[in-house]
């Protein structure tokens, strides 16, 4: 009988880990104007990302990254949920948030900042 026992238990924890949280963010302004030379803050609000599975909900851990190297943090931190960047406005910018929970789950959602181009007069 406890060895039946145990074998559901250790069942039962295994799916208690459930699903990875869930990436989510809004960039605001969406677009940086061309050649905008660092000028435009941006900000990037990854508040709404969510553990969904875990009640209570636990804190998640936040990571930024950015496929230019010559984008700038100007506020928060790349482990902050909410940061603000600006960028050279020469090209779109790839922005990816990966969020971690605390059993080690992570998940990864990618976006564009993209650059508004003037129409011509």
């Amino acid at each position: 009988m406890r060895v039946a026992l145990l074998v559901v238990t250790l069942a039962a924890c295994q799916q208690e880990l459930g699903r990875p949280p869930v990436p989510r963010f809004e960039i605001e302004p969406a677009y940086v104007p061309l050649d905008d030379d660092f000028r435009t803050e941006v900000t990037l609000d990854a508040s709404a990302s969510a553990d969904e599975l875990d009640d209570p909900a636990s804190p998640l851990g936040y990571a930024w990254a950015f496929d230019d190297d010559r984008i700038r943090v100007v506020r928060g931190d790349p482990a902050d949920p909410t940061i603000a960047i600006t960028a050279p406005g020469d090209r779109p910018v790839t922005i990816a948030l990966t969020v971690e929970d605390t059993d080690g789950q992570r998940s990864t959602l990618e976006q564009r900042l993209g650059v508004s181009v003037p129409e011509d007069p």
